[in-house]
């Protein structure tokens, strides 16, 4: 298992014509994906989800976990702001 906990976001752009963004994070690893919650109209945000994630350093291939920002946007898809990769 893999557990992922702290997560904070500063100074993301103004994506919505609010001049903020509505983010949440997906984090994958080996074909395993979680979401965190959306935090509404926030430029920063903190997140306090726990996030796990099974890992087996034998059968798992993928030494990065991958974090990926968005934006959710509920009139269309959701916009990538940023990705980034974690070896584990």
């Amino acid at each position: 298992k893999l557990k992922e906990k702290e997560k904070e976001i500063r100074n993301l752009p103004n994506i919505d014509i609010t001049g903020s963004a509505d983010p949440f994070v997906i984090i994958s690893l080996g074909g395993e994906e979680k979401q965190t919650k959306v935090i509404k109209n926030a430029r920063n945000a903190d997140f306090n989800d726990e996030i796990t994630l099974p890992f087996d350093p034998i059968s798992t291939q993928d030494r990065e976990m991958k974090i990926e920002v968005w934006d959710y946007d509920p009139m269309s898809n959701d916009n990538l702001i940023g990705t980034t990769s974690i070896p584990v």
